[in-house]
């Protein structure tokens, strides 16, 4: 067994080369593809279309909420308040929910609604950032009394 590995081994090439480089994308087709996806996701005509920058913060914003909707979930006191996604939706629904309804969306905005969006998506991060801060990871648990049992 051995020796069939070993002549194996020398049998075949010590180095293979191997190009993995892809050809350079023209400039027109790369235009043409982002105006297909534009058109078969835009459902309304936008006077206004966002700034690359807005764009940007946009999705900066998306990803944090579900980075710390997802680092709050890991406390057993903390839910979910969407009602699309459930109490305790996983960390792959979160992800599938943003890419859908957050793209969706995105494509048919403009810049009045961006600058809106943004800023909700900032406090919806700055909430759970305070939630994720200010929440117990005990059980929560009351004496007869009503007085709470410390941690």
């Amino acid at each position: 067994m051995i020796r069939l590995l070993l002549l194996g081994l020398l049998c075949s090439p010590l180095y293979a080369e191997l190009d993995l480089t892809l050809p350079p994308i023209p400039d027109e087709e790369v235009i043409e593809l982002e105006k297909k996806f534009r058109d078969n996701f835009n459902f309304i005509e936008i006077k206004e279309p966002p700034t690359r920058k807005q764009r940007i913060i946009y999705w900066t914003l998306h990803g944090l909420d579900v980075y710390t909707t997802y680092e709050g979930l890991k406390n057993p006191n903390i839910t979910e308040s969407n009602p699309l996604l459930g109490k305790r939706p996983s960390l792959e629904e979160l992800v599938m929910h943003k890419i859908i309804f957050a793209g969706l969306l995105g494509e048919n905005l403009s810049t009045y609604s961006y600058t809106f969006l943004n800023t909700s998506l900032s406090i919806a991060v700055i909430r759970n950032i305070h939630v994720i801060n200010t929440t117990s990871s005990c059980t929560i648990n009351f004496y007869v009394d009503g007085s709470r049992v410390p941690c």
